[in-house]
């Protein structure tokens, strides 16, 4: 894929979208982020949401860990 490009997510080869969703989640490796890409506050509302978020993932099963992806802050902020 391009940027840009639509995103699409096809249903498995010879399986229903209704199958598909009836069907429990596989355990999801998840990275949780707080801080800002590009250094600035980060609203104690948006943490404490996505902490939550994690907390509900991780009661579901799900493996979270904290992380700071190695990202160019940036050239993301330009890209918006």
């Amino acid at each position: 894929p391009e940027p840009g490009d639509p995103f699409v997510a096809a249903a498995a080869p010879g399986v229903s979208w209704v199958e598909t969703a009836r069907r429990d989640p596989p355990r999801l490796r998840v990275a949780l982020a707080t801080a800002s890409p590009i250094g600035t506050a980060v609203h104690a509302e948006a943490v404490a949401a996505a902490q939550a978020a994690a907390a509900l993932l991780r009661s579901l099963g799900h493996e979270v860990e904290e992380a700071a992806p190695p990202i160019d802050g940036m050239a993301l902020a330009r890209s918006f």
